[in-house]
């Protein structure tokens, strides 16, 4: 999330056990990019998104749709 960017989550969501960590990312879809690689050995998906108002993002086991 860039800075400025704000994320919301419903409470319903988490477990008693979450814990919640903030950590300053590269800049740049390259660098993060590349520190993600380095982190976490493989990128599945990254996306850019550019004057977005909202973004759902379901996570999880269960029923898949496809719009």
């Amino acid at each position: 999330v860039s800075q400025g960017s704000e994320v919301h989550f419903k409470q319903a969501n988490f477990s008693l056990n979450t814990e919640i960590l903030e950590k300053t990312l590269p800049q740049g879809n390259e660098h993060l990019l590349n520190w993600a690689q380095k982190k976490y050995r493989a990128v599945t998906s990254f996306s850019e998104l550019r004057m977005t108002q909202a973004i759902n993002i379901k996570v999880g086991e269960g029923a898949h749709q496809i719009h």
